[in-house]
């Protein structure tokens, strides 16, 4: 990690979360240590692991088995290592726009994830507006709500949307929309399209592209 990059990070750490710690590390990344207290008595482990390609690639952050279960209901990938789902990946840079500190990644994303598993903890569920299904499904669900589509819009649509915002390069408007009006793309959802591209990192919804294309069935090409 660069020296400048280092000195702001660990500033903007200081500040808002001066109980945890940035190391560097050999390989050019980093990693975020300590315990996040969300409550009285309540902290988990943070172990926050930065790539060398920081910040261009977004964080992982790794959870301890004896505090989460690494289950896909408490949000753990399995057989992942403890790996946490903190968001569907195209909603990344809606939490986390470029620019923004690792301070601010544990504001948005890891602090709310811990404060959800404390509740978890205590209820046996996840509170409301926090309770989004894990998986393809979560996935197609949080691309029901950028686009802005029905609850009951079905798989196929959505994941035509997800192809028009996973393209490197923006659609054109002669294509046909996908959300099944039979209108070209500029005459129907093109603002919206291009509203979301904005946001969203194409990589980001690739990797969500992928994802469902490999689960769902009947999905993969």
């Amino acid at each position: 990690m660069r020296y400048k990059l280092l000195k702001k990070e660990r500033a903007a750490l200081q500040a808002s979360f001066p109980m945890l710690t940035l190391h560097p590390d050999d390989a050019g990344g980093g990693r975020v240590t300590g315990i996040l207290y969300v409550m009285d008595g309540v902290g988990f482990t943070v172990n926050l692991v930065l790539s060398k390609n920081y910040p261009d690639e977004v964080p992982e952050l790794f959870c301890r088995e004896e505090e989460i279960d690494w289950i896909e209901d408490r949000h753990v990938y399995p057989n992942s290592g403890g790996t946490a789902c903190l968001c569907v990946a195209s909603e990344y840079r809606k939490y986390w726009p470029p620019d923004s500190t690792i301070a601010t990644f544990l504001k948005v994303l890891v602090w709310p994830y811990f404060v959800g598993q404390a509740y978890y903890d205590a209820h046996g569920c996840w509170p409301a507006g926090r309770d989004r299904p894990h998986g393809p499904e979560g996935v197609i669900e949080a691309h029901r709500e950028l686009v802005g589509l029905p609850k009951d819009t079905d798989h196929e649509t959505v994941i035509g949307f997800i192809e028009l915002i996973a393209r490197p390069n923006h659609p054109k408007g002669t294509m046909e929309c996908p959300c099944g009006s039979g209108q070209l793309l500029r005459r129907c959802h093109r603002a919206v399209v291009a509203r979301i591209r904005k946001t969203v990192d194409y990589n980001h919804a690739k990797r969500d592209l992928d994802y469902v294309r490999h689960v769902l069935p009947g999905r993969s090409r």
